[in-house]
């Protein structure tokens, strides 16, 4: 029999493989990765949830998903507190099973009916599991999530990210290097803000004010401001556009990076910060430098971890992932069937076009979980 939790609680892993008395091996899982969740179904017996690790509306989205699957599929287990059990078995309506986390009362109930019901629709479950595996973008082979984490630039991305190195991001543009630094932060783990700014959108002249910050007095109206670099404290600031910084500007910042600190401007005291700064651009800075539009040390120092962001063309299995994300956000869910048709689709307009089509999609249609033939890749009604 396959179980799978998904929890970040180490009590309510130990709980769960006690309660299995030997019923089956436990795949616990910490990362929470919808497409995955979803792909898992068709080919697993349990799954477990920790309520605590996911929102109302991804449990919904699970929850749906299950539901579309026919004969033997997956039974849900939702894991919550012993005071909304009752109340929120009523609410999901036998679309999952709710167990209280402290007792797990019912969980053998509910391995021993998945033991007597299994092998009665193998030609079905077989077929499905075929049919899913095919999907771009979703598992295949005998570890669905461990083929998903290898061939996932996303996945790839997450072991940088808990390094506490500077970044740049290089990539076309709306190929998603902003919504990327955001991700990274999130992977970090991270205690600080995360900040944001297009360096093309300060002027020049309020540069120095804008990253260092200002004491009162240092100019006309100058007041006492804290800068990006103050504000982000140890958490992470993302400075897009980086090629459009000016060069007398270029040698201030590599100044800040090469010692680690900055001063206010009008202020004698050095401030050391201990933030990530993430870069990006869609230049090529190698040619910027060569052309000597951009300075060569700040280049070095900034590009000592580069990540190319590729065209969404160029990694269709993070396709799901997003679309599942921009659906969520607008309260909806993706069926197999509509994830199957955004995947095929190129997406010249990268990131930002995907998300624009989700988002539209979910706007016109009337259904909680989208097919197929609700997507549509026309900006016409």
């Amino acid at each position: 029999m396959e179980l799978y939790l998904f929890t970040r609680s180490a009590f309510v892993a130990r709980s769960c493989q006690f309660a299995l008395k030997g019923k089956g091996p436990l795949h616990v899982m910490q990362e929470k990765c919808l497409p995955v969740i979803l792909s898992l179904l068709p080919r697993i017996d349990v799954l477990l949830l920790d309520s605590a690790f996911f929102s109302g509306v991804e449990i919904d989205a699970i929850l749906s998903s299950a539901r579309s699957l026919h004969g033997d599929s997956c039974t849900v287990c939702l894991l919550m507190d012993a005071g909304i059990v009752s109340g929120s078995a009523k609410s999901y309506g036998g679309r999952a099973v709710c167990l209280n986390i402290l007792s797990l009362d019912g969980l053998q109930e509910v391995l021993d009916g998945r033991m007597q019901g299994r092998g009665t629709r193998q030609p079905e479950r077989l077929e499905r599991i075929k049919r899913h595996a095919d999907l771009p973008g979703l598992c295949g082979g005998t570890d669905p999530v461990s083929a998903y984490k290898r061939e996932s630039f996303l996945e790839r991305v997450k072991t940088i990210a808990r390094t506490r190195a500077d970044l740049l991001l290089v990539g076309e543009s709306g190929s998603g290097k902003s919504w990327l630094a955001e991700k990274i932060y999130a992977w970090s783990g991270r205690q600080g803000n995360f900040l944001g700014e297009s360096l093309a959108d300060i002027p020049p002249n309020l540069f120095e004010s804008e990253l260092f910050g200002t004491v009162s007095g240092a100019y006309t109206d100058a007041v006492n401001r804290m800068g990006l670099l103050e504000a982000a404290g140890d958490g992470t600031l993302f400075l897009d556009e980086i090629g459009e910084l000016p060069l007398n500007l270029q040698s201030k910042l590599f100044s800040a990076l090469d010692k680690r600190s900055f001063r206010r401007v009008g202020s004698l005291k050095e401030q050391s910060f201990t933030g990530r700064i993430i870069f990006a651009t869609n230049m090529d800075l190698e040619q910027a430098v060569r052309e000597k539009s951009f300075r060569e040390e700040l280049y070095n120092r900034i590009s000592m971890v580069t990540i190319r962001v590729p065209p969404l063309r160029e990694r269709p299995g993070d396709i799901p992932a997003l679309a599942s994300q921009f659906a969520g956000e607008a309260g909806k869910s993706l069926s197999s069937s509509a994830l199957e048709k955004l995947s095929a689709y190129e997406y010249p307009g990268n990131i930002r076009e995907l998300k624009h089509i989700v988002c539209r999609s979910c706007l016109l249609s009337q259904h909680n979980t989208l097919e197929a033939a609700d997507i549509s890749f026309s900006r016409s009604l």
